[in-house]
């Protein structure tokens, strides 16, 4: 790793074809947002992947350096404008970044990859000095061909962790494990998860819930795969989901849905079937999107700090584009003793151990009307106390 403030010698074209017995015109293609559709998938992974762990910059003439003078311009891709949390996250973003005096570029791609290549056309680097990619672009050509260019890219919220891109997310895994905790505590043993399709930071979600369930109780595995069923990112796949979980001759006592758009759908199926909650069945969503804690009952939820989400990432790209200004790359930011934590949430977590820098911004857990005792709890509770159900004060923004 190059020392702070010092240049490394930038890798060539010609060094990534030599570690990888390619042609330099194959290696020039792949690392060109323009022609890398020419070279097949496979090849062009294995040359983006050889690009990053060489530390590949692209020539200082094709980047759009932070200017001097003048604002910042940092383009956002969201994958999907029908996902209810992200205009939460947004306005967090615009928000810090007027603070900081930015000027932010929101593009959506709208979950296809034909979209998402031109919004590419459109905040490239003679555009913008950075990009944001919120949500899961694992599976979409436009992270691909964004990955070892020139254009400094952060990832916000994304389970899957794309090659070369540092990424700040909340820390899906604790959260999901605080309201399976209060569940648990309060007499539920089978609890459901209804898990999003094609999102990839609901994958840390669903791990977890059958992590606690298969660890939780020492004498018998709590986890029934069965209870775990797929549901689109919306209310009517959230209801789909509840009433076939509900249908069942032994249905769940307590359902988590992976999104608190889905949680509503099983809310509204709830009252179509006459199922109290959380008397008959308790339910519980992700997110904390403000409109929610209006549900009838309220719903519980795992809070989303999105403040804290927009801040550090808007710091991520900061760095970046300090970095970029001396040679360096994203390999190069500072690891976990050297960061300045001032800026961050105390708890926040620096995980470095894929050689990626992954942050993880702590997650709280809102309790709610939505959730109560299991059916027949006296006879099933475990004996532990119940966890704190402390509330964060809400998001500002």
């Amino acid at each position: 790793m190059a020392a702070s403030g010092q240049a490394t010698a930038r890798t060539t074209n010609r060094q990534i074809a030599d570690a990888l017995q390619l042609s330099e015109s194959t290696v020039s293609r792949a690392l060109s947002p323009r022609n890398a559709s020419l070279v097949a998938r496979e090849t062009r992974d294995r040359i983006r992947q050889k690009a990053y762990e060489l530390n590949y910059v692209a020539k200082s003439s094709q980047v759009n350096k932070r200017p001097a003078r003048g604002r910042v311009v940092v383009g956002v891709i969201v994958r999907d404008s029908r996902d209810l949390f992200f205009p939460h996250l947004v306005h967090s973003l615009i928000a810090e970044a007027r603070g900081l005096g930015w000027l932010i570029i929101l593009g959506f791609a709208e979950s296809r990859s034909l979209a998402a290549r031109r919004l590419e056309e459109t905040l490239e680097t003679r555009h913008c000095h950075a990009i944001i990619l919120a949500g899961d672009f694992a599976d979409d050509p436009i992270a691909s061909e964004l990955i070892a260019t020139h254009v400094p890219l952060v990832g916000l919220c994304q389970g899957a962790r794309l090659p070369g891109v540092p990424v700040v997310n909340t820390d899906n895994t604790a959260g999901c494990r605080l309201v399976m905790s209060d569940l648990y505590h309060a007499g539920h043993q089978r609890i459901a998860f209804l898990t999003g399709r094609g999102i990839g930071d609901v994958e840390d979600r669903a791990r977890e819930h059958e992590r606690y369930l298969r660890n939780i109780n020492p004498g018998r595995d709590l986890f029934d795969e069965t209870l775990v069923v797929p549901a689109t990112n919306n209310p009517a796949g959230g209801a789909q989901g509840f009433l076939l979980l509900m249908g069942r001759p032994d249905p769940p006592t307590a359902i988590v849905a992976a999104t608190d758009a889905i949680a509503f759908g099983c809310l509204w199926q709830a009252a179509r079937m006459n199922i109290p909650v959380p008397g008959g069945v308790s339910i519980a969503g992700y997110d904390d999107i403000p409109w929610f804690e209006h549900s009838v009952p309220p719903l519980t939820t795992v809070r989303q700090p999105v403040g804290d989400l927009a801040r550090g990432c808007l710091r991520l790209v900061d760095e970046l584009l300090d970095h970029q200004s001396r040679g360096l790359s994203a390999k190069d930011l500072p690891n976990d003793r050297d960061w300045d934590r001032t800026v961050w949430p105390p708890t926040t977590r620096l995980d470095t151990s894929d050689g990626r820098r992954v942050f993880l911004i702590p997650p709280q857990y809102v309790p709610r009307g939505s959730t109560g005792p299991a059916p027949a709890a006296t006879s099933q509770s475990p004996v532990s106390a119940s966890p704190s159900t402390e509330v964060a004060p809400d998001e500002g923004g």
